[in-house]
């Protein structure tokens, strides 16, 4: 329930168990073969289209017998693009309405959670989605598909439900007020677009949200949500005649609409002068946003357009980044490049903190983008920004799940098969092109960074039409060459079968796990212990400098060619003191290790990247001594810390660790980079495709004979009671409000509670399903987001359970009341039913078998495991104690650790507007 935005972004699992066992007991009846009921449509890279007769629900099926689950992803063609008057945020909103109920399935959330299913739904400018991932199962792809299709007209959008509903989307819109960027681009895109509805936010208008009315937002949910307007995809270990079959049973007993879909006709005029705008609020960061007009997606200049933004970039030789950051005018720049079905805006962000000048920074800024052909750009820069393009699109198609949900962008712009098609243009981008689309689009009288200025001789960029992408696409095949993976069963049982531990000359263990994977992907993690309390000491602010400037030089090779040397690897990751990941491709597997190696020994720490890293730690740190969420955590953290000022351990004020990032010196990183690099106590995991016997080679030859200048003697946190605190933090001009409560207790995962603490966590808070989140935000409608975290240690004692949520400072109080409340009745039992037990039980084994089957997590784990001298045989262990627990066990656990008067609070807010 987010929208389309990165930083917003927030997975949600949920699902059913109870339905499926019904629905497995009762065999679904086939309404017609698959080859009767649809029309067969283009099939690129694996994927085939096909198009339901009866109704014109397109759908698309990407088979990948390497991936152990199975997405199921629902694009509508509508967003907020279609929003009418007063109704902004409707299309949002609707998108958390349908996850409420309809007559067949009452619970919808609970029933995903039951599931064990990982899902959720986005909504942007011109689509919505759904998607669920599961365990590859007939039982649980007929259930999702059933449900789909019920939820497609069914749905029953109750006004009581929007009751609640409306306070959990307005709590969103509160969270994203209180990050800059996220204010910044609302009003930009505001700015720039005065008719198109792309100057709506998704998430709408606040007023809106509030007072939408029940009988609109059914009007919107009878005319988008139609099966002649959804595309449907089915990614990863399918039966495509058995899935096509149940497809066909399902949506195909949804009627064709015999309304005619709404005809948007508003066309943006061109812009003619130069605007601005200007949003003051509370905060450190300063930002700047120069957005500019550009043509559709479909038109030919948009590869070349997307391309431009990465050459402006790119770090570290992207021209904005070599003029701003580099010169030290600014701490960040990125770019906004998403492109849209109508003309939209592209964009560079720029971050300054509050000591640099904005003025210099804006002209230097406006002078590089829009100046940019005085300077050609060399081919050798083209070449590394169209690799680093495939290098994101191989990634990206090598994961079936992932992959699933980007096609809904591709979707949205009118054919799935745009995804490939702008993969290939991008591909094609030469310097010409460049040039053309920054002298056409990249100019002041196109531009929006605020103020609107008359001008006598307008210098305007016409929008040239939107081909017609059935012409374009006709006979379009794509890249055939992408290898298919193998059918991998992530047990425990399975997963230690086909590792192989051993240790190296020098004492670093590893752990290789071999496989067949989509793409010839391969995934490394790696953690490196180092030091001992003593050498440590007084030196946190050095440790974090060093890990983060170990690959930004080493001897012979600038962070330039270290970034072009990982792109040539097609390899992404990065490598700090303390450990990191990687992932690659089987070719550049052995490349790539004895490259980690090179930069690890012989890293630099160059000290005008030391200045530019100082400056990001900096900025962030006090950009986060105004963020609630940053406060409430940071407040909790201090008052469980019982360490000194010096200790490793401690946790500092913001003001402390910001003069103590200030007083470091490139003299004191080299001298302790020198003192703690060694690899003696690490382990690495690789998990992938990959030659089992060079790759032991490699491991040997880069890493076999790095050693510790000094044993290394792990650094633990001891438990020591503290006494309840409660605190209130006022944090002045901030939409939303985070609390956070936690109790802390003496324990390791290896004692005969953990499992039990698992489940209680899971049950508690771990999960849409739990009842933190059923109570707070799915019946009060009070928090966008509840919580639980357990944290027990391996190697100590000091284990602590942590709740939380946020809210609304007006909700606040409110929000913390449900939550205690909701506490206080599971610590006196007979709250959770033998039957919900059953399902979360079930619901936890699941999720925690799906997330292993993503093979970087599975390298995490392995390494984890390797550094307590374990193999699987512990997880196996841990969950076949969780599946033997009881309902009698979970309540004895929660009375053991759940100490209600232990629990310290604490909220931070702007309450000054509070009754």
């Amino acid at each position: 329930m987010v929208l389309s935005l990165s930083s917003l972004f927030r997975p949600f699992a949920a699902a059913c168990l109870l339905l499926a066992a019904s629905l497995a007991a009762q065999p679904v009846p086939m309404a017609a073969p698959p080859a009767a009921a649809f029309d067969v449509g283009p099939v690129v890279e694996g994927i085939s289209e096909y198009t339901l007769k009866s109704n014109g629900l397109r759908v698309l099926l990407f088979p990948d017998a390497s991936n152990p689950k199975v997405t199921v992803n629902i694009t509508y063609l509508v967003g907020s693009r279609h929003e009418g008057y007063g109704e902004t945020g409707m299309a949002h909103l609707l998108e958390h309405m349908l996850f409420k109920s309809t007559p067949k399935y009452p619970k919808l959330w609970q029933d995903m959670a039951n599931r064990g299913f990982i899902n959720n739904g986005t909504t942007w400018l011109d689509r919505t989605n759904y998607y669920e991932s599961f365990a590859a199962s007939d039982d649980n792809l007929k259930w999702a598909l059933e449900m789909e299709a019920d939820r497609m007209v069914h749905s029953n959008i109750l006004r009581e439900e929007l009751d609640t509903e409306m306070t959990v989307v307005r709590n969103e819109f509160e969270m994203g007020e209180n990050r800059p960027q996220w204010a910044l681009y609302q009003k930009v895109f505001a700015t720039a677009f005065m008719w198109h509805n792309y100057g709506n936010s998704t998430i709408g208008n606040r007023s809106d949200i509030e007072n939408v009315g029940i009988d609109n937002l059914r009007a919107f949910y009878r005319t988008y949500y139609q099966p002649d307007n959804a595309v449907l995809l089915v990614a990863g270990k399918i039966d495509s005649a058995k899935t096509l079959a149940w497809i066909a049973d399902y949506f195909g007993k949804v009627a064709r609409p015999t309304r005619k879909l709404p005809k948007l006709w508003t066309v943006e005029p061109t812009q003619d002068g130069e605007r601005e705008v200007t949003v003051r609020r509370v905060g450190d960061s300063q930002i700047l946003f120069p957005a500019y007009r550009v043509p559709a997606a479909a038109h030919p200049d948009a590869a070349a357009i997307q391309v431009l933004m990465a050459l402006m970039t790119s770090e570290p030789a992207g021209r904005l980044y070599q003029a701003l950051v580099k010169s030290k005018l600014a701490v960040s720049v990125d770019n906004e490049s998403d492109l849209m079905f109508d003309p939209t805006l592209v964009g560079f962000w720029v971050t300054l903190n509050k000591s640099q000048s904005v003025d210099k920074a804006r002209e230097a800024m406006l002078a590089t983008i829009e100046s940019a052909t005085r300077k050609p750009f060399t081919q050798a820069e083209l070449d590394r920004v169209k690799l680093q393009y495939a290098k994101s699109y191989d990634q990206t198609i090598a994961d079936s799940g992932r992959f699933a949900v980007a096609l809904s962008e591709a979707v949205a712009i009118g054919d799935w098969r745009f995804y490939f098609y702008q993969r290939d243009r991008i591909g094609k981008v030469t310097l010409a092109d460049v040039e053309r689309v920054a002298k056409a689009y990249f100019k002041p009288q196109n531009r929006t960074l605020g103020r609107f200025l008359a001008t006598d001789k307008p210098d305007r960029a016409e929008m040239p039409p939107a081909p017609e992408l059935g012409t374009l696409l006709a006979g379009y095949r794509g890249d055939d060459s992408m290898a298919d993976g193998e059918a991998f069963e992530p047990s425990a049982a399975n997963i230690d079968k086909r590792s192989e531990r051993f240790t190296l000359a020098n004492g670093m263990k590893v752990v290789l796990l071999p496989k067949k994977t989509r793409g010839g992907t391969v995934q490394l993690a790696i953690r490196i212990g180092y030091g001992d309390e003593k050498s440590r000491a007084g030196k946190s602010a050095v440790d974090e400098l060093a890990s983060a400037l170990l690959m930004r030089g080493a001897q012979g090779l600038d962070r330039q060619q270290i970034r072009d040397r990982l792109d040539a690897l097609r390899a992404s990751g990065g490598l700090g003191l303390g450990g990191g990941s990687f992932q690659t491709k089987k070719a550049h597997v052995n490349d790539l290790i004895a490259f980690i190696a090179q930069t690890y020994r012989t890293a630099t720490f160059p000290a005008d990247e030391l200045e530019l890293v100082r400056k990001e730690a900096i900025t962030a740190l006090e950009e986060s001594a105004k963020d609630p969420e940053s406060v409430a955590f940071t407040a909790m953290e201090r008052h469980f810390s019982h360490y000194p000022r010096g200790d490793v351990r401690y946790v500092p004020t913001v003001a402390e660790h910001i003069a103590e990032l200030k007083a470091v010196t490139r003299e004191q990183v080299l001298r302790y980079a020198a003192a703690m690099r060694g690899l003696s106590a690490a382990e690495i995991a690789i998990v992938g495709d990959f030659d089992t016997a060079s790759v032991k080679t490699a491991l040997a030859a880069a890493f076999g004979g790095s050693k510790l200048p000094a044993p290394f003697t792990r650094v633990n946190r001891a438990h020591r009671s503290v006494v309840a605190k409660v605190e209130k933090i006022a944090t002045p001009d901030k939409e939303n409000a985070t609390f956070v409560a936690r109790v802390a207790f003496p324990l390791q995962d290896k004692a005969a509670d953990y499992p039990a603490l698992v489940l209680a966590d899971f049950i508690v808070g771990g999960s849409a399903g739990a009842r933190l989140f059923q109570r707070v935000r799915e019946k009060e409608g009070l928090s966008y987001d509840v919580f639980s975290t357990l944290a027990v240690p391996t190697f100590s004692n000091a284990a602590s359970w942590t709740f939380g949520y946020i809210a609304n400072p007006q909700n606040a109080a409110r929000a913390e009341a449900a939550l205690k409340d909701e506490l206080q009745k599971l610590l006196a039992g007979n709250a959770l039913t033998d039957e919900e037990f059953n399902a979360q039980r079930q619901s936890l084994l699941d999720q925690r078998l799906v997330r292993r089957s993503q093979d970087a997590t599975l390298a995490a784990q392995l390494v984890t495991l390797a550094d307590a001298d374990r193999t699987f045989t512990f997880v196996a262990d841990l969950e076949s104690r969780i599946a033997r627990l009881t309902r009698a066990d979970f309540d004895a656990t929660l009375r053991k650790y759940l100490r209600m008067p232990e629990l310290s609070s604490f909220v931070a807010g702007d309450f000054s507007k509070v009754k």
